[in-house]
C-alpha cells in the first residue's frame, strides 16, 4: 500500500496536492497499526449514550445527561492509563474484560462521519421514544461498510403492551439498512450488557480485514481527489 501511495504522490504533485496524499498516508498507516479495538458510541442527544457505557464498564465512568465539556472534546474510555490530547478527554478505568479484549470506548456526541471513519466498531443508540429518525437513517446509510450495531435505548419508558411493536419496527429497519437486529439493554444486567456487546466484536482475523478494507478505501478516495484535482488543473491551462 504504502508503494501506491508513494507513486500517487509523485503524481499529485503536478496537481498541487502531494501533501493532502501523504496525510491520507498516514491516516491509512494508522488504520493498520492501531494496536487497540477502538469502538465508537454515538447517536443523537439524550438517548441514553453515557448510560449505555456505564453498564457496559459496570460503573459510572460518563457523567449521564451531561453536556459537552466547553471544548467540544469527546470522551475516550481507556483501559490502560493514557492521558488527555488534542482530540479527546480521556479517562481511565480498571476493568480486566474490557483490557484483555484491547479495547477503547469512544463517547461521540454527534455523529461525525470523520470520528466514526477511525473506529473499528459503531454502537449506535436510538431511542424508542422516536426510533429511527429521517437523520438517523441517514447517519446509518452513511456509516456503510462499518460494523455497526443498533442500540435500542429507554425501553422503560414505553407501556410494556408497545415493546413488541417497538422491537418488531426496529428489526424491519435495521434490516432495510443491511444491518443486525437491534439488541436492548436495560432489562440486562450490566455485567450481561458488557459480555453481550464483547461477544459482537471482530475477532483478531476479521479486525484485520476490517482494517485493511479500510485503508483501501482511504486509498481510493485519495485517488478520486487526485484525479479530480489533476482535471481542473488541465481544465485551467
Amino acid at each position: 500500500m504504502d508503494s501506491k501511495f508513494d507513486r500517487l504522490a509523485e503524481i499529485a504533485r503536478e496537481a498541487g496536492c502531494e501533501e493532502y496524499v501523504k496525510d491520507a498516508q498516514r491516516k491509512a498507516q494508522e488504520i493498520i497499526s492501531n494496536d487497540r479495538l477502538s469502538i465508537a458510541v454515538t447517536g443523537r442527544a439524550n438517548v441514553g449514550k453515557s448510560t449505555l457505557i456505564n453498564r457496559m464498564v459496570s460503573m459510572e465512568v460518563v457523567e449521564e445527561g451531561a453536556i459537552p465539556d466547553e471544548d467540544h472534546r469527546p470522551v475516550r474510555i481507556c483501559f490502560e492509563r493514557t492521558p488527555d490530547n488534542e482530540r479527546y478527554r480521556c479517562v481511565t478505568v480498571i476493568n480486566g474484560a474490557w483490557n484483555e479484549r484491547g479495547a477503547e470506548i469512544y463517547e461521540l456526541h454527534e455523529c461525525n462521519s470523520d470520528e466514526i471513519a477511525d473506529k473499528d466498531f459503531v454502537l449506535f443508540v436510538v431511542s424508542v421514544m422516536t426510533p429511527f429518525t429521517a437523520q438517523e437513517v441517514a447517519q446509518l446509510k452513511s456509516m456503510a461498510g462499518l460494523p455497526c450495531q443498533v442500540v435500542l435505548s429507554c425501553m422503560n419508558l414505553i407501556p410494556e403492551t408497545a415493546r413488541d411493536k417497538v422491537i418488531d419496527y426496529a428489526g424491519k429497519m435495521t434490516a432495510s439498512l443491511g444491518l443486525p437486529p437491534a439488541i436492548v439493554f436495560e432489562d440486562s444486567s450490566a455485567q450481561d450488557i458488557g459480555r453481550t456487546i464483547r461477544n459482537l466484536l471482530p475477532d483478531y482475523n476479521e479486525l484485520r480485514e476490517i482494517r485493511v478494507s479500510r485503508s483501501k478505501a482511504v486509498f481510493e478516495n485519495t485517488v478520486s481527489h487526485v484525479a479530480s484535482m489533476l482535471e481542473q488543473a488541465v481544465n485551467d491551462e
